[in-house]
């Protein structure tokens, strides 16, 4: 869709519901994720498919690029989230795997040191992209986490609770393994 104007661009159609969907940073291309086990990603101008990665095991709720453009993360219904080299993408990269619950949500931080991957209920994972995502903390939170966020210069990060009792958004400042 163009902003200025409210005009639909272009459409892609899928044959299954879409979770997620994000632009590279370049604007080229758009990786999409929904109830198929692969991560597609589209040429931007033309909706031509130019990759379909596979390697989880159900359905896809997150996709995620990182800052630099190398990495390109996915969070699924088998509670994994895998993260892939763009320049190599037949298989991933690392697959890192939650505690309890579905991967809902994946984020890098805006200046691409921080990885984030929300599970549907209790538990938030921060890794270090620096480590080789090797160095990790977890957040264990209380109920149902409705979303995550960064600032835009990823100096704090935000956890989105459901709860009716206990409901919010919490922040954290500096985060973890900032340099």
């Amino acid at each position: 869709m163009d902003l200025n104007t409210g005009k639909i661009k272009s459409v892609a159609r899928f044959p299954y519901a879409v979770n997620a969907s994000e632009a590279d940073n370049d604007g080229n291309m758009i990786a999409c994720v929904g109830d198929s086990r692969k991560v597609r990603i589209l040429d931007i101008r033309s909706n031509v498919e130019v990759a379909a990665i596979q390697g989880h095991l159900d359905h896809c709720f997150s996709v995620s690029w990182s800052p630099c453009g190398r990495y390109l993360a996915s969070g699924s219904q088998d509670r994994s989230a895998r993260i892939f080299d763009v320049r190599k993408l037949d298989k991933s990269l690392h697959t890192l795997v939650g505690n309890m619950a579905p991967v809902r949500s994946v984020k890098f931080s805006p200046c691409g040191s921080l990885f984030t991957m929300m599970e549907a209920d209790d538990f938030v994972h921060v890794f270090s992209v620096n480590s080789g995502f090797r160095e990790s903390q977890v957040i264990d939170f209380f109920g149902e986490i409705s979303g995550i966020a960064f600032d835009p210069n990823g100096n704090n990060f935000y956890i989105g609770c459901a709860g009716n009792e206990n409901g919010g958004i919490f922040e954290f400042n500096n985060p973890f393994f900032l340099d």
